[in-house]
C-alpha cells in the first residue's frame, strides 16, 4: 500500500474503533465483528501526508478520530484547502473504486486515527461476506454522490 508507510500502525482494537463511529450504525453486531477483520488501524500524526494528489492508492480510510485537510495544488503549485473532514468520514473512496490517481492530497490536520481497508482485504470480504461488502460499497457510492452534488453546487456559485 502506497502512502501507508508514512502512518503508524497501532494496536487499538478495530472493533472498538468501529463501534465508536456512526459509520456502522446500520450494521448489526455480528457484521461489525466480521468487518473488523478487514480493516487495519493506523495513527496519522498532525501534518502526515495520507494520500497524495496524482498518486494511485489501493485503499480507502475511515476517519475514527481527529481530522484531515483535503488539499489540491493550483496552477501555480500552491496548495488550496478544499475542505476539512472529521470523524465518521471516508477518504480515498473515488480512487479506490476507479483505480485512478487521487484527485487531491489528504493531510492530517491533527493527530488522527484511521481505519484502512485495501483492495485485497475488500476482495476477501466480498467473497466471504458479500452482503457486508455490498453495504460498504453503497456507503462509498453515497459518499461519492454527496461530494459530487456539493461540487456541483460550488460550480454553480462560480458561474
Amino acid at each position: 500500500m502506497q502512502r501507508l508507510g508514512l502512518l503508524h500502525k497501532c494496536d487499538i482494537p478495530v472493533e472498538d474503533l468501529l463501534e465508536n463511529t456512526d459509520w456502522v450504525n446500520d450494521f448489526i453486531q455480528n457484521q461489525i465483528e466480521q468487518l473488523a477483520g478487514y480493516f487495519q488501524p493506523y495513527l496519522a500524526p498532525a501534518g502526515t501526508l495520507i494520500m497524495k494528489e496524482h498518486e494511485s492508492t489501493d485503499y480507502f480510510c475511515l476517519i475514527c478520530e481527529g481530522s484531515v485537510d483535503v488539499v489540491k495544488e493550483n496552477a501555480s503549485g500552491r496548495l488550496k484547502q478544499l475542505k476539512t473532514l472529521g470523524a465518521n468520514k471516508i477518504i480515498g473512496e473515488m480512487a479506490f473504486f476507479d483505480r485512478c490517481p487521487s484527485s487531491a492530497s489528504v493531510i492530517a490536520r491533527e493527530p488522527s486515527t484511521l481505519l484502512v481497508m485495501d483492495e485485497q482485504s475488500f476482495e476477501k470480504l466480498s467473497s466471504l461476506f458479500p452482503y457486508i461488502a455490498m453495504k460498504i460499497t453503497i456507503k462509498l457510492i453515497k459518499t461519492i454522490s454527496s461530494r459530487l452534488r456539493e461540487t456541483d453546487g460550488r460550480l454553480m456559485d462560480l458561474l
